[in-house]
């Protein structure tokens, strides 16, 4: 039986990609690891967005368990076209340009029709980075269902009743924690309590308190 690997940090790009590649579907499908084959593409595509390999991994497995494949919109496939990093990158590039074609404009009166050009480009490429920044964002409260199934519960304690149950590798958003307990929402905006031991974080240790 397959060992189940897991990723400790999300600070290793080869790791992560490492552990997508050396977990074929089939393999995780035969030992009841969906989840974790799941978990493990989401955390490759956040560091490698622009890889179709994974991507079109990701989406083989999702359809293998069962689940539905999201159709992202072009704003957010415009988001995943650099990482988290390079956009806070590429935004802090464009406030310092920002800043000195601002002054430039006052110094260099004659050639103000260019520097209001570049000034514009300048501010466009700051907004469109912090739109990307905030959708990057988001992603770091996604978690994964690692377990075959998951128990939602009515609140944080294991003898409240199920709400409903979640499939392996279905993708959640992570509220709050309580003790043992992670309140997530699903894709179909329903929130409940879900134990830590059968979900794990996209991101390793975000938000955690």
């Amino acid at each position: 039986m397959a060992k189940r690997q897991k990723v400790r940090g999300a600070d290793s790009r080869e790791g992560l990609l490492r552990i997508a590649a050396l977990q074929p579907r089939q393999r995780l499908l035969a030992c009841g690891q969906l989840g974790n084959a799941i978990l493990s593409y989401e955390r490759a595509q956040l560091l490698a967005p622009n890889e179709p390999d994974i991507a079109a991994n990701l989406s083989l497995a999702r359809k293998q368990a069962g689940l539905f494949v999201d159709q992202s919109s072009w704003i957010q496939e415009a988001a995943r076209f650099f990482t988290l990093n390079a956009w806070a990158w590429i935004g802090t590039g464009a406030l310092v340009v920002l800043c000195a074609l601002v002054g430039a404009s006052q110094m260099y009166r004659r050639q103000r029709l260019y520097l209001r050009l570049f000034t514009g480009v300048a501010a466009l490429a700051l907004c469109a980075a912090a739109v990307f920044v905030a959708l990057q964002l988001e992603t770091l409260d996604r978690a994964v269902v690692t377990s075959k199934e998951a128990i939602a519960r009515i609140s944080p304690f294991e003898s409240a009743k199920s709400a409903f149950v979640l499939s392996a590798g279905e993708v959640v958003d992570v509220e709050r924690v309580h003790g043992n307990f992670l309140l997530v929402e699903n894709r179909e905006r329903r929130t409940s309590w879900i134990s830590k031991e059968q979900i794990e974080r996209v991101v390793p240790d975000a938000g955690q308190s």
